[in-house]
């Protein structure tokens, strides 16, 4: 519409220039009407480039709106796998952590369909089945944490910040963390690629205080052992191994009948969760 009144501005405008030009100058020739119908195919020449511009431009941004949301998409089942993970690291579940878990679910699936409409649209119910199952596979053990690392290594910066906002949301859901939580927690968050003030702000949000532990004696080299830890071992090899050992017993406990072996599994585990307090 608004190429149509241009045109015909143009066009009355060159005829009454050429109206008061023939006035002067006598009858118009051909030239006159030849810069006319010039001038008019040079604007709609020129507003049929700048549609196809604008054209490329709103594709382009539906693209990057598109790709930009399929990373959130891919963002979601890690981070509600690494909270799981999180929430066992102490050895147990509590129900706080559960709801944490939960609640950040129903804050990104909202956050998430608010800011893309447009694209497929997340439902709380299919997420919470989703949380469902991470946290069965992280009681027995069958998360990997290395392949939790790797995808958050791979995340753009901002994915990487919220799946760790969730991931310190709980493990102070049940209050003050435990230092292995925290541990636990930082050293994914360095795997993400934040840096030392971006992991205090995060973690500010939702630690009001680490739990001091009681000063307690160092487990010696046979309780380690005991553990089946190597005392020479490094701490992130150390908490690695916890968990690994923690998901095998809590499954024997669950599918092995009573008997000596069933108790023999939950004995260890007990002393699995003391080391980890």
């Amino acid at each position: 519409m608004e190429c149509c009144i241009l045109v015909v501005v143009v066009f009355v405008g060159l005829l009454v220039v050429g109206a008061f030009r023939g006035w002067l100058d006598g009858p118009m020739d051909s030239g006159f009407w030849a810069t006319i119908f010039y001038a008019i195919g040079t604007e709609r020449r020129r507003r049929m480039r700048a549609d196809k511009r604008r054209v490329r431009a709103e594709a382009e941004k539906r693209r990057m709106v598109a790709e930009e949301a399929d990373r959130w998409l891919q963002a979601f089942p890690v981070a509600i796998r690494l909270a799981a993970v999180a929430a066992l690291v102490d050895g147990s579940l509590e129900d706080a952590e559960v709801d944490s878990i939960n609640n950040g679910i129903v804050d990104w699936v909202d956050w998430y369909n608010a800011r893309y409409p447009h694209q497929r649209g997340l439902g709380h119910g299919e997420m919470f089945r989703y949380a469902a199952k991470a946290m069965e596979d992280a009681t027995h053990g069958r998360i990997d944490s290395q392949q939790l690392e790797r995808q958050l290594s791979a995340m753009d910066k901002p994915l990487a910040s919220a799946t760790m906002d969730l991931c310190y949301r709980v493990i102070f859901a049940d209050g003050p963390a435990k230092r292995i939580e925290v541990d636990f927690a930082d050293r994914m968050a360095i795997e993400a690629g934040l840096d030392k003030s971006e992991i205090e702000e995060i973690r500010g949000r939702h630690a009001p205080a680490l739990r001091e532990a009681a000063p307690r004696a160092e487990p010696d080299a046979a309780a380690l052992r005991e553990l089946g830890i190597n005392p020479h071992w490094g701490k992130d090899r150390i908490l690695a191994h916890v968990l690994n050992e923690f998901g095998r017993y809590s499954d024997e406990v669950m599918k092995t009948p009573e008997g000596p072996r069933r108790e023999e599994s939950r004995e260890h585990l007990k002393r699995l969760k003391e080391f980890m307090d």
